[in-house]
């Protein structure tokens, strides 16, 4: 509601009278500014309109620490990865996830005898996708599976510590070693 719009249902009577029309104008201001705090609320209970207060709250139910340097968007990222429903681990899901949640071109090769999932990533890929990829698939995959990343990139400004191998040059391919850990 504007400010102004309770003034349109003031009664003709009251025309000319100042402190009827300061009245509803100060009524007015304070609804405007209740709709505008309701609609907020409204917006933070979904991950993708929320805002910096909204994404904390998603924060603190999940238990996600959020990097110091991470922007908005990278949180709702990962609040969305977090908190996805488990699904059956067939390549449809795993293509289609990669595809909508982290908006990535990711192919996938899953060998069930030797238990590895072989993540194939191409195109212009920012070292804080290539860190959700990697660890989105750490926290979808069954703990007896291997992981292996082969990121080939068109675009790299920086390095990607998060891998065993770092990525210096144009067109480069990165291997992760199996982390231990997995086994």
């Amino acid at each position: 509601m504007d400010s102004e719009e309770l003034l349109e249902y003031m009664p003709e009577f009251y025309d000319g009278v100042y402190e009827m029309e300061e009245l509803l104008k100060a009524q007015g201001k304070a609804l405007a500014a209740n709709d505008k705090e309701q609609e907020q609320i409204l917006d933070n209970q979904f991950v993708v309109t929320a805002s910096e207060t909204g994404v904390k709250a998603f924060e603190e139910q999940l238990g996600i620490v959020p990097k110091p340097n991470a922007t908005l968007e990278e949180r709702k990222q990962k609040i969305i990865l977090e908190s996805a429903p488990p699904q059956p681990l067939t390549k449809n899901y795993l293509y289609s996830s990669s595809t909508n949640l982290l908006g990535m071109n990711v192919r996938f090769e899953i060998n069930t005898a030797l238990r590895t999932v072989t993540a194939y990533a191409t195109g212009s890929i920012s070292a804080v996708q290539a860190n959700n990829l990697r660890n989105w698939l750490y926290h979808i995959l069954p703990v007896n599976m291997i992981l292996m990343v082969h990121i080939d990139f068109t675009t790299q400004s920086s390095t990607l510590p998060a891998f065993a191998s770092v990525a210096v040059s144009y067109k480069s391919s990165l291997v992760s070693a199996a982390e231990t850990s997995q086994i």
